[in-house]
């Protein structure tokens, strides 16, 4: 469990959000540079728990860049976060709901990191 207590003062900047809307590349473009122009600032403390950027590409993709403390997000719920985010856009580029695929499950259920799950009795 992480645990995080901060300065009042320090909130509003715990968590900084940046947007580029004046990106010409696009999607295509993107994809071949994976530059790190898409990346957000670096987090500056300890104070700052993740930093996100939004590039809104010139043709209507958008890049997200992430730079996050592993105690906030692991892998695989840094790979969810990003699953769920892209589908909700595809949704409002308007995709059909029955072309986004099978909905995302999600399982908090802690023993299975112990790699066997005792079953209930």
């Amino acid at each position: 469990m992480l645990y995080v207590k901060l300065d009042p003062n320090k909130i509003a900047t715990a968590a900084p959000f940046v947007t580029d809307l004046s990106c010409t590349q696009t999607t295509d473009q993107a994809l071949e540079s994976l530059s790190y122009d898409f990346m957000p600032p670096a987090r500056e403390g300890q104070h700052q728990l993740i930093t996100t950027k939004a590039s809104v590409l010139s043709d209507g993709g958008l890049v997200i860049g992430l730079d996050f403390a592993h105690g906030v997000l692991d892998g695989e719920a840094a790979f969810t976060f990003v699953k769920v985010w892209a589908r909700r856009y595809r949704r409002l580029t308007g995709t059909p709901p029955n072309e986004l695929g099978d909905p995302i499950k999600l399982n908090h259920d802690r023993r299975l990191l112990s790699g066997t799950v005792a079953e209930k009795a």
